[in-house]
């Protein structure tokens, strides 16, 4: 983690690998994932944060139905802007963007998701 602005901005960068042992052999993979996520204070009580991911799905077995193993190379990009209403209360607007390609055509997809909510911490 990199902290700046009087530690309320944040930057950090992670790595994970998983492996996901799903049942059904066409669901089955390894995944490597790499992740930035940024935070910065607009305001005192205004924040926008923005999340840049990409994970490289290989899949183990070969597809039943398309008869090769599976490659996915997913994308995803995320901005959050945030606003505190009241102490430990924030209002969140959030936009996210997926783009899924596959050595496989039926699995290529491209997302958008906008969502709006209400976080409180206690």
């Amino acid at each position: 983690f990199y902290f700046f602005g009087n530690n309320k901005g944040l930057a950090h960068l992670k790595y994970t690998i998983n492996y996901d042992d799903t049942d059904g052999d066409n669901w089955r993979y390894i995944g490597n994932k790499i992740t930035m996520v940024m935070t910065v204070p607009l305001t005192e009580k205004l924040k926008l944060s923005g999340t840049c991911e990409a994970n490289f799905q290989r899949f183990t077995e070969t597809n039943f139905i398309f008869k090769q193993k599976r490659r996915d190379d997913v994308l995803t990009l995320s901005g959050l802007l945030s606003y505190e209403v009241f102490k430990n209360a924030e209002v969140q607007l959030n936009y996210t963007h997926t783009n899924n390609e596959s050595n496989i055509r039926a699995y290529d997809y491209k997302r958008n998701l906008y969502s709006l909510g209400v976080k409180y911490s206690f």
